[in-house]
């Protein structure tokens, strides 16, 4: 008899959450203890494993797929004596249809601190260190253009965008550590604590050009793979080579990535799936 696997309930308090990627497919024979799926809750993305054995017959709830109510058949396993390929039966809820974009949120966090930089950037220029409020104004940007980066590298890891290897999962945990301590240097330039006459804050303060300089690796690695379909396969290249062309590090001064705005990233943010 089909075996029908539902939404687990990762914590005590969790009534739904999001089946943010399948770690299998239709076909693939899977054993207890085996991860079926990556699921995010509100405090945590946790994976889930099975502790039943068969073929996986049918996936009825689409990756990316937010709102699944704990207790919802998500997936159906054929047992060890049954044809997988036999029709699945219907579960007891038509599952909710896959988003046309599964990732709005994360573009549009993305897209809203792309456009908060250039602002930034067009009221104060590309370093208003000599101003107390530029400088606050510039870090918000700045700050809030990192953070969507972070919704984006999300993004890039949740649709295999680079491959679907070991190497591609670590250079993304690499480029997150580079995007956080770009944050941290945002922070303490905002703030106006920081002394790039100093070794540690000077190298605090390369993490911002290094992390742009990581996202256009990221671009063409993107470009190559070939997941990303149309457009948006190719326009990381365009969002983030400029970057390429106007960093302009300066020994013992300011990095500084932007002598332009961040309209290229708000347009990517739009073509996220």
């Amino acid at each position: 008899m089909p075996i029908e696997i539902k939404m687990p309930a990762l914590s005590p308090t969790m009534e739904e959450g999001t089946l943010a990627k399948w770690l299998v497919k239709e076909g693939d024979t899977v054993k207890s203890g085996d991860i079926l799926a990556e699921i995010e809750t509100d405090k945590a993305t946790m994976e889930f494993e099975t502790i039943d054995e068969g073929t996986v017959q049918k996936i009825l709830v689409p990756e990316g797929t937010d709102g699944v109510k704990v207790g919802a058949a998500i997936l159906v396993l054929a047992g060890e004596d049954e044809d997988a390929s036999a029709p699945a039966p219907k579960a007891d809820a038509t599952p909710a249809a896959k988003p046309a974009r599964p990732y709005r949120l994360h573009g549009t966090v993305l897209s809203i601190g792309a456009l908060m930089w250039a602002a930034a950037i067009a009221l104060y220029g590309a370093d208003p260190s000599d101003s107390a409020v530029g400088a606050m104004v510039f870090g918000i940007g700045s700050g809030a253009f990192q953070i969507g980066l972070l919704f984006l590298l999300r993004v890039l890891r949740r649709t295999d965008a680079l491959g679907t290897g070991k190497g591609a999962r670590r250079v993304l945990v690499v480029e997150n550590v580079f995007v956080g301590l770009a944050i941290a240097s945002t922070i303490a330039d905002a703030v106006r604590i920081s002394d790039l006459s100093q070794p540690g804050w000077l190298l605090l303060d390369a993490f911002w050009p290094i992390s742009m300089i990581g996202m256009f690796g990221l671009a063409i690695r993107i470009a190559i793979a070939g997941r990303w379909k149309g457009v948006s396969r190719f326009w990381p290249l365009v969002a983030e080579s400029w970057a390429i062309v106007v960093l302009r590090p300066e020994i013992g001064g300011r990095s500084r990535t932007a002598d332009r705005s961040g309209e290229p990233v708000a347009v990517l943010a739009l073509l996220l799936p």
